[in-house]
């Protein structure tokens, strides 16, 4: 067995002389996009918690607040430094009621009775398709017997 000697050719890492440059400014870009990120999951977080960081104490507790940028945080620290809770979300404080009035509303559709009258066809494809047996012969019956009785 003979072995072949391939050629490698290693390149010796050259100096250049704007590597260092390149470097601090891909990393003062990677430092600018992760800033505006921060920007922008601060800016998320106060909206969940109900703050507007434009006016008034959500503008101020922007201000102040150097922690996470979640909503739990920025709760917690409004609620122990300025005792500022959110209000309950109106939609919220409806919800048993309309609840309660589709179960309503819902009782009556079951309870209800079609006001248009059902023909004597429909009463007996429905009593055929229920499987209600009695009273689909029952209106066979009174089809036979009309048939059989002469017309008056």
């Amino acid at each position: 067995m003979t072995e072949e000697n391939t050629p490698t050719t290693e390149t010796e890492p050259v100096d250049d002389p704007n590597g260092p440059r390149q470097l601090r400014e891909a990393l003062k870009r990677a430092n600018a996009q992760i800033a505006d990120q921060e920007v922008q999951l601060r800016g998320i977080a106060f909206s969940e918690a109900g703050l507007d960081t434009s006016s008034g104490l959500g503008k101020a507790i922007s201000q102040v607040y150097d922690g996470e940028a979640t909503t739990e945080s920025i709760l917690t620290f409004a609620k122990d430094e300025y005792g500022w809770e959110p209000a309950p979300s109106p939609e919220n404080s409806q919800q048993p009621v309309i609840q309660q009035n589709q179960q309503r509303l819902d009782t009556i559709q079951t309870q209800s009775v079609p006001v248009v009258p059902v023909t004597e066809d429909e009463a007996l494809r429905t009593a055929e398709h229920d499987g209600d047996f009695d009273t689909a012969g029952a209106i066979k019956a009174q089809q036979i017997a009309r048939m059989f009785q002469p017309n008056q």
